[in-house]
């Protein structure tokens, strides 16, 4: 499978029920394959269950499983990029 950022080689990194997860040997990009993403009917029904408002709890509980599932993963030393969580800082504030 070819990194859709880089076009390297890529290989199985990880999988759970749904999908599996590739690591690009190139540039360590961890992706989905196009044909395992969610369709956009689910993905816009899982977005519409929040409003990206800080003050919203299910907007917390949204991104708190975001972080408990990434954190063990993560030194706190690493630097991340918040791409599509909205326009507040709470993100940030939860790691």
């Amino acid at each position: 499978m070819n990194c859709p950022l880089c076009f390297g080689h890529s290989t199985v990194w990880s999988q759970d029920k749904f999908r599996s997860y590739y690591l690009c040997e190139n540039c360590s990009l961890v992706f989905v394959p196009r044909g395992e993403l969610v369709s956009l009917s689910a993905e816009f029904a899982r977005y519409d269950t929040h409003t990206n408002d800080e003050n919203d709890p299910r907007y917390q509980q949204y991104l708190s499983l975001i972080v408990s599932t990434a954190a063990p993963y993560l030194n706190p030393a690493e630097k991340g990029l918040d791409f599509g969580c909205g326009r507040t800082k709470l993100l940030a504030k939860l790691f």
